[in-house]
Parts: structure tokens; C-alpha cells; sequence
């Protein structure tokens, strides 16, 4: 299951800190490879069960390169489903993506930048009540890195990671009434910063730093009185369908659930080879991670 692996961009860590699973930091034109370790992981990589995904994005060269794309989406394109009442949404919306990447200066500095806007839009029906609303999803994702060599045997990357999500119109659980639907935003950014060094021909150093942030916000009711739309009703009768309010309290002090973490990784690799017993390969380092939730 995903919350047993360990996701990494760039080799940042980016797993959500209670369900664990990967964060949507991923720009599609933006991507380089993925790297899948299902099994025989070196002992550097911890704090999982299954496997290591790690996903590489692009860095900028000495030759400009740059890209745009459009797709679009309808929710009229899909099939209806068999409960009655089912209609859909005649709204074609755009999800853009464009990259660039650079040089700022020739063999010794460069940029990469890239950015994803998103629109969805979806006809759903409560259950039990049979009442349609729009769902709808507007995602804007951006990404920035540049990429430093001071010398033949030294990197420098800096990189910065942000998604930001607005939903509208949000059921969570079964609910049975429009007013227990909400709207809700999921500002999250990556701030992360690696060295890389070849000391020698037989020994290299690396050093990793990253802070990742994320905040939900707006999930629950943003009315505090007992009437008017402020108290959930449970319809037992019903595997304890909602209305007349969401659960929770959208506009209440301390709301926000913050899920953050930030990384430090050093390590340095070392390896010898001899005329008759192969060759052999140390690495060694620190890995210090900290995971903070406020809710």
C-alpha cells in the first residue's frame, strides 16, 4: 500500500505526514525519470516498509529548451451512470503546462523553471436525497531550480516546489444536503537545497536539505451556531448519512492542520578497488529527519 513506501522528488522526501501518501508536487513536461527500488534498498533510505520511489526532474543546460502543452477536459465526455438523475457538466476546461530551462551563465550556471495549471469540473449526486452539485478543482502547480558548479567537482541546487489546491463544493463522507458541503484549500510548498562534492577519485560527498510545508484549510462548517447550519445531524437509519452542516469548523482558532516536515542528509561515499578481492564501497553519514503535525 502507498503509506509503505517512501516517496522522494529530487531525493526530498515528500510523503503526507498521517496517511503517508505521495504529494502532488509532479509537473508531467518536467520530469526527467523514475527511479522504482522495490527491494534490496541500501540501509541509507529508512522510516518505510515497501519500496523507494524517487522521481528526478529535469535541471537546466547550456542550450535553451522550453515546451508547452494543452489538454482540456469535459465532464459531458464521460458516461452517464445507471443511478437516475445522473447528468453532467457541458464546460470544457484547459489544464496548461509549459517548462523552460537555460543557461545564465555558460558551464557554470543555469535555470530550470516549470509550471501546471489545472480546472475540473464534475456533476455528482448525494446519495440517499438524489441531489446533483457541481464538484469542482482548480490546481496550479510551479517549480524553480537553479543549478550552480563553482568548479569541475562542485554542484550547488537550489529547488522550489509549490501546489496549491482549491476544491469547491466538497462532500466528505456520505452527506445528504447542499449545506454540508464546503469549500477547502491545500497550500503546500518545498523549499530544498544538495551539495555535491568529488573529493577524489575514490570518494564523493553529498548534503541535502529540505522543508516542506502544507496547510489544510477551509474543511468544515463556517457557521459557529447551533442553528442555521452550524450542528451536523447523523441519520443513524442512514450508515450515518450527514446533514444541515459539514463536520468540523472552517473559521474556528486553530483549524488549519499543518503537516510538516523538514530533512538533513549527509553522507559521504567512499570505494576501493583491489587486484584480487573486487571492489569494495562504503558510505556513511546522518540522516536527521523531523515530521511536526498542528490540528
Amino acid at each position: 500500500p502507498s503509506f509503505g513506501n517512501l516517496f522522494l522528488i529530487d531525493g526530498f522526501v515528500i510523503n503526507e505526514n498521517l496517511r503517508q501518501q505521495a504529494r502532488p508536487f509532479l509537473i508531467a513536461d518536467a520530469l526527467q525519470e523514475t527511479k522504482v527500488a522495490p527491494s534490496s534498498v541500501a540501509a541509507e533510505f529508512g522510516r518505510f516498509q515497501g519500496g523507494v520511489v524517487n522521481t528526478i526532474t529535469k535541471s537546466g543546460t547550456n542550450r535553451l529548451a522550453f515546451s508547452f502543452r494543452a489538454g482540456f477536459t469535459n465532464d459531458s465526455w464521460r458516461a452517464l451512470t445507471p443511478f437516475g438523475g445522473d447528468k453532467t457538466v457541458n464546460r470544457r476546461l484547459p489544464t496548461l503546462e509549459a517548462t523552460i530551462g537555460g543557461p545564465l551563465r555558460k558551464d557554470r550556471l543555469w535555470y530550470f523553471g516549470a509550471i501546471k495549471l489545472e480546472q475540473y469540473e464534475q456533476n455528482r449526486i448525494l446519495p440517499y436525497s438524489r441531489v446533483n452539485y457541481v464538484f469542482g478543482d482548480s490546481q496550479q502547480h510551479y517549480e524553480g531550480k537553479l543549478t550552480w558548479s563553482p568548479s569541475k567537482r562542485q554542484t550547488v541546487r537550489l529547488s522550489y516546489y509549490r501546489a496549491d489546491d482549491r476544491r469547491t463544493r466538497v462532500a466528505n463522507g456520505a452527506v445528504m444536503d447542499l449545506a454540508s458541503l464546503y469549500n477547502d484549500r491545500t497550500p503546500e510548498a518545498l523549499y530544498a537545497a544538495s551539495y555535491n562534492a568529488t573529493i577524489s577519485s575514490r570518494m564523493l560527498f553529498e548534503a541535502r536539505y529540505s522543508n516542506r510545508q502544507l496547510t489544510f484549510t477551509g474543511v468544515g462548517s463556517r457557521v459557529t451556531t447551533l442553528a442555521g447550519g452550524g450542528t451536523p445531524i447523523w441519520d443513524r437509519s442512514r450508515s450515518s448519512a450527514r446533514f444541515n452542516s459539514p463536520t468540523g469548523c472552517a473559521v474556528c482558532p486553530g483549524s488549519d492542520d499543518e503537516r510538516d516536515n523538514q530533512n538533513l542528509i549527509a553522507k559521504v561515499w567512499f570505494t576501493r578497488p583491489t587486484p584480487t578481492r573486487g571492489t569494495h564501497e562504503v558510505t556513511a553519514g546522518i540522516d536527521a529527519f523531523q515530521e511536526t503535525r498542528r490540528n
